[in-house]
């Protein structure tokens, strides 16, 4: 099924050029149909056929999409609009960033999906670490498996200088559990949007990394249960 057509790469192209609240207002029937209401289809479909990878991804899009009014309250640069639309696919939907999802961007420039856990609070990066303690070869295969190095390539996210002791000697071996995040990322070509197969072709990305997925799930699910 076919979703997109120009006129959602185009708004995308017009807002950078007028990102101003008169230009979106005068627009908004644009953005309310072309881009709004195809998106949340859109996702819609795909959470139906991610859950092939987490049968716990129970959500509504309004659960994963984000808003497209940027807070402009604590920034420098008082840009009103994202010039994207994006969403968190996961169990907990976009109101838990550092529980394993699947996330989608998309604009006239590119697709972007990206996965894992972002913005690991200490009691959920010790669960992280802890686990992998447990099995780091077990780790060290799923994040060097060859088609999820040549989907993704690497592991992403930012080291710690320096870790807790009982880390160490893993370390040596698995330097991956020195991270402060654990994600994965890739950039798709933005004329896929246009792609009647788009949401097939973004799971069979996401396919890739679905060991990596339950390894994290499995990581923090009983964390979050507790908070849920």
């Amino acid at each position: 099924m076919k979703f997109f057509d120009e006129n959602f790469t185009n708004y995308f192209q017009a807002l950078a050029a007028n990102n101003n609240t008169m230009w979106f207002d005068q627009n908004r029937k644009w953005y309310e149909k072309s881009v709004k209401s195809t998106f949340y289809e859109f996702i819609d479909e795909l959470v139906i056929k991610l859950r092939k990878i987490d049968p716990e991804i129970n959500i509504m899009p309004e659960d994963a999409i984000y808003r497209i009014n940027n807070d402009i309250r604590f920034t420098k640069e008082k840009i009103p609009y994202k010039t994207w639309m994006k969403a968190n696919i996961s169990p907990y939907g976009k109101k838990v960033k550092d529980y394993p999802g699947f996330y989608i961007l998309m604009n006239h420039q590119h697709i972007i999906i990206t996965g894992g856990s972002f913005q690991s609070e200490k009691q959920t990066l010790t669960q992280i670490r802890n686990s992998i303690l447990r099995d780091p070869k077990g780790f060290r295969a799923i994040i060097d498996h060859p088609k999820f190095i040549e989907t993704f390539g690497r592991l992403e996210g930012e080291y710690n200088k320096q870790i807790p002791l009982e880390y160490r000697e893993v370390s040596k071996i698995c330097p991956e559990i020195a991270l402060k995040q654990f994600y994965f990322k890739k950039e798709l070509p933005a004329d896929l949007i246009f792609d009647p197969n788009l949401t097939q072709l973004i799971c069979q990305q996401f396919e890739q990394a679905a060991d990596l997925h339950r390894f994290l799930c499995n990581a923090l699910r009983s964390v979050h249960r507790l908070a849920a």
